[in-house]
């Protein structure tokens, strides 16, 4: 009889850890923004409804420097930037020599992301190849999901090329009239950081965001203002979110999205089944007390890894 309530009570525990467990530990493909810029954002101190700013950055859009408060060397890249140009708008809208901030949105309002964009300006008329560049530092190396949005608000600047660092991702990305598109594709750093160009042969490019993640991300997936991150000083610990990954059965690299339905079950070329790995309780299926205590401390140990903000 006692030998019986043992194993019950053994059998219990184990159950109880194991619950423990699937409830704090999270998969290592959770969703992870590192960056998100809303490129020709007139208020860039916020983010638009359903979007969240990146562990590394806390404005949405700057010209190439150091984040005011992550300190991460990251922005659009340009001759110079237009201060007295940006200043007379009355926000905090990013301008440079040859880079606009799409001026024709509501002064004074936040705009969902594929609605402002940042464009070529005076490129075509002085001759020039018609290109946008946003260089982001990467503290850790790594494969990344980069996923750039553009627009056609004139009819006259699709299609565009996507690169990454020097590397064309996906050429002739196709956007109508009026209308919007992104493209995605993986990369790994390049000394510490990773080059987004866009370029084209029309009169003139509008590229509306960015995103920098370890998942493909959209809004008809997921809505990332329910993740909060806290702004990365330099240590090495991670942030992680409730949420569970982006799943899909599209995986291939560079992938323009026309649908909204062509996420990639692993977008991070891993090849593995990290799809189906949102919660995981790294627990055996032993029910002995040993079980249970090599169960709790193992999963101890994940949830310090990584930390949930909420």
């Amino acid at each position: 009889m006692k030998r019986s309530l043992k194993k019950a009570l053994a059998l219990t525990v184990a159950l109880i850890m194991c619950a423990v467990c699937a409830v704090t530990v999270f998969a290592e493909d959770d969703p992870v923004i590192y960056y998100f810029v809303d490129c020709g954002d007139y208020l860039t101190d916020t983010v638009s409804e359903g979007d969240s700013f990146g562990m590394y950055n806390t404005v949405t859009d700057q010209f190439f420097g150091a984040d005011p408060g992550t300190g991460r060397q990251w922005g659009v890249v340009d001759e110079a930037y237009d201060e007295a140009t940006s200043t007379s708008y009355g926000d905090t809208r990013v301008i440079t020599t040859w880079t606009w901030a799409y001026e024709y949105n509501t002064a004074g309002t936040d705009v969902p992301k594929e609605q402002s964009n940042r464009y070529c300006h005076n490129m075509s008329e002085n001759g020039l190849d018609r290109v946008i560049t946003y260089k982001f530092e990467m503290p850790e190396d790594g494969e990344y999901v980069v996923e750039v949005g553009f627009a056609c608000p004139w009819g006259n600047s699709s299609p565009v090329d996507f690169y990454l660092n020097g590397e064309l991702a996906y050429d002739t990305v196709m956007i109508d009239s009026g209308g919007s598109e992104y493209a995605y594709a993986t990369v790994s750093p390049v000394d510490g950081y990773i080059t987004v160009e866009a370029k084209s042969v029309q009169p003139t490019i509008n590229m509306s965001y960015i995103i920098i993640s370890n998942v493909l991300t959209n809004e008809e997936t997921t809505n990332w203002e329910d993740f909060v991150y806290t702004p990365d000083t330099g240590d090495e610990t991670d942030a992680a979110t409730e949420a569970p990954a982006t799943d899909g059965d599209n995986d291939g690299n560079g992938v323009v999205n026309t649908s909204g339905d062509n996420t990639p079950a692993d977008s991070q070329g891993s090849g593995s089944d990290s799809g189906d790995k949102t919660e995981e309780s790294g627990c055996g299926s032993t029910i002995s007390a040993c079980a249970a205590i090599f169960a709790i401390t193992s999963c101890a140990a994940v949830a310090v890894k990584k930390r949930k903000i909420k």
